[in-house]
Parts: C-alpha cells; structure tokens; sequence
C-alpha cells in the first residue's frame, strides 16, 4: 500500500516517493538529510504522501531540536514529547542498534536483561549454551565491534572443537580466554561513536571508499572506510565490517586470503547500493600479494575450482586496479582475525579511523614492492596439463559369426 501511493505521487514529490520505498524498515522509518531545511521538507511530504492512503506516521525522533518543533507532540517519539535533554533519557533503539540523539552518537550496552549477570561479570564458568547466548547477545549488524565479537566466536569454535557438551562447564584455558573476553565485554558501553560520517555537506567534497581485507588460521576481516576530502583535509571513519571465524576445516592462508577478498568485495556492493553517497571511486588493501596475482592475471580457466569461482566473483564487480597492496602491519583489517591481544574501543584509534596514510595525499600511500614476485603454480593453484592418448583395438571373438548384428547381442564373451 505504501509503494502503491509513493508511485501515485511519483511526479508530484519524486524524492518523497523514492523515499518511501527505500527507507522504511518493517514499519519503521529512517531517512538523514544534509540540512534541517532538507529533513524539513522531505518530513512535510512524506507525511503528506501517507496521508494520501490513509496513513498517519508518528514516533518522530530527530537529533534537531528546530526540527522536532515543528512535528505535533502527539506525533513525536515518547522520549521526544517534552523536548527534554537530560543525559541518560535520550537514547533512542533504532532498528536494534541505540541512538544518543542529543550526542548523535551510536552506543552501545551490557545490560542483558534475559542473561544471567553471573554470566556477564565472569562470576561463574559457562556452558556452551550459554556462551553461545552472550556471544549473540551483542547486536552488531554494522560490524562496528566486529573485531572484538569474533573473539567471542573463535572461543565458542575452540570450545565446539573440544568437544564440549551444550550443558557442560568449561574449563582450562577455554575458561580463561572466555574470562578475557567477558572483562572486555564491559568496555563495550563506553563506544561512542558519530552517527554522521562527515562533518562536511558531502555533496560538497570528495568521497572515496576504501575495504581492507585480511586472514590468519583463525578468522578473516573486511573492514570499510568512508574518506572525505575538502580544501586538502581529509576526514576518514570506519562504515561497516564483517569478521568470520575459519572453517573447522583446514584452509591454507591464501584461500583464506581469497575468502577475505570476497567477503570486502560483498560490503562495498552493499555499501554502494545503500548509501546515499556519491562514491567517486572503491579501492580495496590487502596484503596477500597472492591473492592480488590472482585478481590481477583474471586468467580464471587455469585456476582449481575453490580460487577460480571465488576471483570470478571478485572480478563481477571490481577490476585488477582497483587492488593495492598494503603492508600487513598496516592493514586495519588485522585486528578482526586475531584472538590474542587487548581490543581497542578508542574512537580515535585505527580500527574506527582507518590507517593514518589514508589521512596523506594518494602519492603517499603504500607501494607494492618492485621485486617481480610470482607464486609457484601450486601455491596459485593452477590446474596442472593433462595429456590423453587413446588406442583403439578391433578385437573379435574366435569363432564367431559377425555377419549378423542380432546373432552378436546374445552371445558371452
């Protein structure tokens, strides 16, 4: 019903329309503009346009005070109605994720009110069940602390791989990773991060994409950044990321590599799609300079099925220059497939801002060295020649009558 108004009043309000077919969720709406005068206006016909069939939308919730003004009271959200901006009540749920609309900041939280707090503060050992609980119980759909949670998940993988039963205690140092895990876990509410990727209009400079991708014997990452640049500044922060635990399965490193490539290729056609961003040009980093012989030959006939479906896919979307190297101290990416180490929550650190050199003008951004490396074909995996040769014989039975086709068939040999 929705779509069907939008499209009766395509000519009449053409942003409203498109928005309204774009932007709601289930039965939720979200829509950011440049402007206050923008979100006013697109406010005002995308009220007009649901009222067209009927509809009437209310819930309003804007970080804009001018804004909300000029919304009814009855027609705004209900921590919104008195135009209050005490710390603590002006954190919003949107879609799951939670929303400071007087910071307009993302947050995050550790109050799980259906998981045992025992569980949370590390008091007691878990079960499998249970951590696989807490583990979901971290909503994540932007990847924003992706490179903590896929620690949770290489824990729960070990676990499965010691064959732990659902209701079993762990313990050893299965429990002490999980300990580690759990104390970092309450650092997670500290995460304040800028819902609005750039402090400039970006339809007033220039915007470029930039994916890390990365693996190790325990997980690979993708990591996408946002880079604005006006008047020879330039501001970067981290949009979405996607970590994933390694098969139970033994994967050598550059198939792992490979798989990271495909997973960064996969974000930035999301981001593409959805993003209300003019993207003057997508660059991807890795530092398998395996996986960019691969990309870069696209000679994917000679390749063994695993590499060559997984580079035709890269190659659907994405070209041979569109790939740089980077070396691995630093690629972003890293700190999603590593479960050792402390995780960084700092706002201003690497993994929320991207690399430093991505803050320099291009000429100053890694080079692959000039040293002519080529793999070996097995370590590209390059299906290997086969020659066939076929020698024919014209045997016949002794003693047989050929002459008729009926009287062969019955006879044995």
């Amino acid at each position: 019903q929705h779509h069907k108004y939008a499209g009766d009043n395509q000519q009449q309000y053409p942003e409203a329309a498109h928005a309204i077919k774009t932007k709601p969720y289930m039965d939720d709406y979200l829509d950011s503009k440049s402007t206050v005068q923008g979100s006013i206006k697109m406010i005002q016909d995308v009220t007009h346009v649901h009222k067209q069939g009927g509809f009437e939308i209310t819930g309003w919730v804007s970080n804009s005070e001018e804004l909300l003004a000029l919304v009814p009271e009855e027609h705004r959200g209900e921590r919104m109605k008195a135009m209050e901006v005490d710390t603590g009540n002006n954190v919003q749920r949107i879609l799951g994720l939670h929303w400071d609309t007087v910071e307009d900041i993302w947050t995050f939280t550790t109050n799980f009110e259906k998981l045992d707090q025992d569980l949370i503060t590390g008091t007691r050992p878990p079960n499998k069940r249970e951590i696989l609980a807490v583990i979901m119980s971290v909503f994540d759909p932007l990847g924003l602390v992706a490179h903590f949670t896929v620690k949770g998940k290489m824990i729960m993988q070990a676990v499965w791989r010691q064959g732990y039963g659902w209701d079993d205690e762990i313990n050893g140092a299965a429990l002490e990773k999980w300990n580690q895990w759990v104390q970092e876990l309450q650092e997670i509410s500290t995460v304040r991060l800028p819902r609005c990727y750039s402090p400039w209009n970006p339809e007033k400079c220039t915007v470029q994409l930039h994916v890390f991708v990365d693996a190790s014997e325990e997980a690979y990452c993708a990591a996408a950044y946002l880079r604005f640049e006006k008047d020879e500044e330039v501001k970067t922060m981290l949009v979405m990321a996607k970590a994933r635990v390694a098969s139970l399965k033994a994967v050598s490193i550059p198939r792992l590599e490979l798989m990271a490539a495909v997973l960064g290729v996969r974000v930035a056609s999301t981001l593409t799609k959805e993003l209300d961003l003019s993207i003057g040009s997508t660059t991807f980093w890795s530092d398998s300079r395996t996986v960019l012989c691969w990309i870069r030959n696209a000679d994917t006939p000679r390749y063994k099925q695993f590499v060559a479906h997984r580079v035709g896919e890269i190659l659907e979307t994405t070209e041979g220059p569109n790939w740089r190297y980077v070396p691995t101290k630093l690629n972003v990416a890293d700190d999603g497939t590593r479960s050792k180490g402390p995780t960084s929550f700092d706002p201003n650190g690497r993994w929320y801002q991207g690399p430093e050199f991505l803050s320099r003008p291009k000429e100053h951004w890694p080079t692959e060295p000039n040293d002519r490396y080529k793999p070996e074909d097995e370590v590209l995996e390059v299906k290997g020649g086969q020659v066939g040769y076929v020698h024919q014989e014209h045997r016949v039975l002794p003693g047989l009558d050929r002459s008729s086709y009926l009287r062969l068939l019955p006879t044995p040999a």
